[in-house]
């Protein structure tokens, strides 16, 4: 019998209760711009016209009863009112199933005029479903000598689900800085032009409580993510239609006395990019499981308006855990359909100077 894997099911099971002691982290994508809405929710509607997106995370391939998780949103910019709309879904699964958190929200982002850059200001609710599955479980007590499973145990048995009503609010400010380069002999003088993004997102503001036994204590703790990068054009290999550029790239995480920072950076060239990434916890200490992180993709032009991106990552644990648990997987689709408006093209009177900075992936 699979000893091994029944085993990690109910440690899956038993890290995951909340209690006045223990509580969990929230999942985090290393493609985390494939998952912007997730990331902060001013990213709602960030690229124009209406946009589809999906990423699948699957974390510790070799241990049984690991964990996957699912992000899916639409999205639509409305330069019209300033604003972008969104509905999102999300589902997390740990210990082969046994215990499953799904949520769906709608996200609103509204950007003030500006001069110079764009400020966003951004919200989600979500409706939050967390529920366990029992006879996905198996407890020490049901394992005899001979490797044998029973279905007796003294385990109090537990079908109750829960649900409740969660809150996420952001900002992002993005700008851009140079471009005023030039060529003189053989060599640029000048700035490159820098396509920049700053942010900042609250998480669970509502203090939801998510206990599946009735613990006291057991609310959803606040994350807090900033967030920074650039997209810095470079002078080779340029043509009238493609560019290439470099991106680099932070991101910090903080959540139930827990920091994480991943850092790292892009090359983009004709809808291509590759990158790698560094995620630590902080501070550095060898026995926590932190990773290299390598990443492609590529974005296809079907119509003058429509495109569609691919991306794909690999973590490879460097401490902790190390090549024991394996890797992670992220695989992501976007679909994004660049001239779709809600309002009539007569009252688009934003259109022209609304989120002009370049995106991310």
């Amino acid at each position: 019998m699979k000893i091994g894997y029944y085993t990690a099911v109910a440690l899956a099971f038993l890290l995951s209760l909340p209690n006045g002691k223990l509580q969990a982290q929230d999942p985090s994508f290393s493609q985390f711009y494939a998952a912007r809405t997730y990331l902060n929710p001013a990213f709602t509607g960030i690229e124009p016209g209406l946009t589809f997106s999906a990423i699948m995370r699957d974390q510790w391939t070799a241990v049984p009863g690991g964990f996957r998780t699912y992000f899916a949103s639409v999205e639509i910019q409305e330069p019209a009112f300033n604003s972008g709309i969104g509905i999102t879904a999300f589902k997390d699964t740990e210990g082969a199933g046994a215990l499953t958190t799904e949520n769906f929200g709608i996200a609103y982002m509204y950007a003030p005029g500006m001069q110079k850059g764009n400020f966003h200001i951004g919200f989600r609710s979500s409706w939050v479903r967390k529920y366990l599955d029992w006879d996905k479980l198996v407890f020490p007590d049901q394992i005899d000598a001979f490797g044998e499973i029973s279905e007796a145990t003294i385990a109090q048995r537990m079908d109750q689900s829960t649900s409740y009503i969660d809150t996420d609010f952001g900002i992002l400010w993005r700008f851009d800085t140079g471009g005023k380069r030039k060529k003189r002999g053989q060599k640029y003088k000048g700035m490159p032009k820098m396509h920049n993004s700053i942010g900042l997102s609250l998480h669970h503001l509502t203090k939801a409580d998510e206990s599946l036994y009735g613990f006291e204590n057991t609310y959803v703790p606040l994350r807090i993510t900033a967030h920074a990068g650039s997209i810095i054009e470079v002078d080779i290999f340029r043509s009238s239609k493609k560019k290439l550029a470099w991106s680099p790239n932070l991101k910090y995480d903080l959540q139930a006395g827990i920091s994480v920072l991943t850092g790292g950076f892009y090359l983009m060239y004709g809808g291509f990019y590759i990158g790698t990434l560094y995620q630590s916890e902080q501070p550095l200490d060898l026995t926590d499981t932190n990773a290299l992180i390598f990443t492609s993709g590529v974005e296809a032009r079907m119509q003058n308006d429509m495109s569609i991106t691919f991306g794909y990552s690999y973590d490879a644990n460097t401490t902790g855990l190390g090549t024991r648990a394996g890797g992670v997987h992220e695989v992501t689709t976007k679909i994004n359909f660049a001239n779709a408006r809600l309002s009539a093209k007569s009252k688009r009177r934003n259109a022209g100077r609304f989120m002009k900075c370049q995106h991310f992936f």
